[in-house]
């Protein structure tokens, strides 16, 4: 499944196309998540957690919208850092909040997220019926 997205910014930033791929695969399951591409940034000089309408208007709303229960689980390395280049759950978690995506992922950032997901639980099961 691709899907693109656009957002709205001010006329000083170029638009963003996102697209949204499943990773459900003939041998997968689609509760294995969604990973997110975003693109429309690349002459920009900054990483994208930097960017101010990435983490408020497109992480953070994600996030406060509850897209936290169905985006990928996040992989990662054996020295604790995430390995995808797209953005799962827990990109968007740490880009929302500002943090880098090379992070080290410790335990409290983890908890951290845990608890984000359980908060987007609840909001799918209000907000959606599920």
């Amino acid at each position: 499944m691709n899907l693109e997205l656009v957002a709205n910014t001010n006329g000083s930033m170029p638009t963003p196309t996102v697209t949204v791929e499943s990773t459900d695969k003939p041998d997968m399951r689609l509760t294995e998540g969604i990973l997110i591409a975003i693109e429309g940034f690349d002459s920009d000089p900054r990483e994208l957690w930097e960017i101010p309408e990435v983490q408020k208007t497109f992480a953070g709303t994600l996030v406060s919208e509850g897209f936290l229960s169905i985006l990928k689980c996040p992989e990662l390395t054996e020295s604790n850092v995430i390995r995808s280049e797209s953005f799962g759950g827990l990109e968007v978690f740490l880009v929302s909040r500002g943090l880098p995506l090379n992070i080290l992922i410790t335990g409290a950032l983890m908890d951290k997220y845990v608890n984000a997901i359980q908060s987007a639980n609840q909001i799918i099961r209000e907000g959606y019926g599920f």
